[in-house]
């Protein structure tokens, strides 16, 4: 798997440095940079090459080769979490970085990747600046199977959507376990799973502007409710 670009590499140089197998420049670099690399092998290509491994994205010079992502089942984190964000044909990797970013700093238990044929993990660790590799992230296609055993297990669930309750009225009594799940960029939840959730919860707008992009609609909507979860637990436990 190769990852590429200065954030996410110093990030696995920092807090997982046995994922990386080797070190890619495509320019010089700083002294202080080039210590971080000590024990590593190091491949010099030109930018073309390096365009070509990170697939045109922006690989800034820097680009790694790290162990293959393990994904875990979407049963060990039901199993093992209170706390879950669920996407359902979030197709954008951009989009989906960004939430594994801001799901892992805001305490987000799991996330669970619904609805896709295939999940590049190389562009999410990039827009999740490294976060990737210490999250807890299941992939399995079909959602209803994650809803039914989420609701056997006693979750409640919250879907984003323009017509739910406002999230600011959510009850303060929040339940101990929960899952939010967000839609597709262009469609959102499609409503055979807004029937199957608990509740539909939407953003208040400001003014007359009814979209926000699907990461970071996430984002206000897990900061809400892991305020309220603080709210409701002073002491932090869970």
């Amino acid at each position: 798997m190769i990852v590429y670009g200065k954030q996410p590499i110093f990030y696995l140089l920092e807090k997982k440095r046995n994922l990386v197998r080797k070190i890619i420049l495509a320019k010089e670099v700083e002294r202080d940079v080039f210590k971080k690399f000590s024990g590593l092998p190091i491949m010099k290509v030109d930018d073309l090459k390096a365009q070509a491994m990170a697939k045109g994205g922006n690989h800034q010079g820097i680009l790694a080769e790290v162990e293959e992502f393990e994904t875990i089942s979407y049963r060990e984190i039901l199993e093992k979490s209170q706390f879950i964000l669920v996407l359902y044909s979030v197709t954008d990797m951009g989009n989906i970085g960004s939430l594994v970013r801001t799901a892992y700093s805001l305490g987000v238990d799991g996330l669970i990747i619904t609805g896709l044929n295939d999940v590049k993990f190389e562009g999410i660790a990039r827009t999740s600046s490294g976060a990737l590799f210490d999250s807890k992230i299941a992939v399995y296609k079909n959602i209803f199977d994650v809803i039914n055993e989420a609701k056997h297990l006693n979750f409640k669930l919250y879907g984003a959507t323009l017509d739910g309750e406002n999230i600011k009225n959510i009850s303060d009594n929040l339940p101990e376990k929960r899952i939010l799940i967000l839609g597709s960029e262009d469609i959102g939840l499609s409503g055979r799973v807004l029937s199957a959730i608990d509740q539909k919860v939407t953003i208040p707008m400001a003014r007359e502007f009814d979209s926000l992009n699907v990461s970071v609609a996430g984002a206000i909507l897990i900061n809400y409710l892991r305020s309220q979860e603080q709210k409701n637990n002073p002491s932090g436990e869970v």
